[in-house]
């Protein structure tokens, strides 16, 4: 980019190698090494753009300059949340007598698909009445939908992608929000 008088910007949405390590996709003698070349791209960008806090925060922590990163955050502004009307949300969605659990995301693998479908096992044998909505997009979401099918559970609506400014409202129809964290698996 230098070369041609442009800006290098990178987008950097999860923190690799570190990420790929808790879901088992390398070892960590791989992400030590891994780790290094990431460092130097890093601290080399004259931008890096990210979507959360916690990632500058790591950057930061990395030696990378604060004037090179870019927060563009992607997902719902929280303070806005409480502008929406959570039971109209309800009605218009045909949930208003539901338990609604609500996962919004990424489906990419590092979010712990099998995870939530155990999950949304869970609460559809404790509540009859359990509704599992879905936003968002990356390859897993036909991959967790498929796995809930296997698993009979078939009260699941997947609203796919929606404007950011819009994810607020469901938020705050939900009851229950999921947020899939990896951990060992039973069996």
């Amino acid at each position: 980019a230098r070369l041609k008088g442009a800006f290098s910007v990178l987008e950097i949405r999860d923190l690799p190698p570190n990420a790929w390590q808790k879901v088992g996709l390398i070892g960590p003698r791989m992400s030590r090494s891994l780790e290094v070349i990431y460092k130097r791209l890093w601290r080399a960008a004259d931008f890096c753009v990210v979507p959360y806090h916690g990632i500058a925060q790591r950057l930061r922590e990395l030696d990378v300059r604060p004037n090179q990163i870019l927060y563009l955050p992607h997902a719902a502004d929280l303070d806005e949340i409480d502008k929406w009307d959570g039971a109209a949300v309800r009605m218009e969605l045909g949930l208003a007598d539901r338990f609604v659990a609500l996962y919004a995301g990424s489906f990419a693998p590092h979010y712990a698909i099998p995870v939530m479908a155990l999950a949304a096992e869970r609460l559809a044998r404790q509540y009859p009445e359990f509704i599992l909505v879905l936003i968002g997009t990356e390859r897993d979401a036909d991959t967790l939908c498929a796995l809930l099918e296997r698993r009979h559970i078939r009260n699941v609506r997947n609203l796919g992608p929606i404007p950011p400014a819009e994810v607020g409202k469901y938020l705050k129809a939900a009851d229950l929000f999921l947020n899939p964290l990896w951990f060992q698996l039973p069996g």
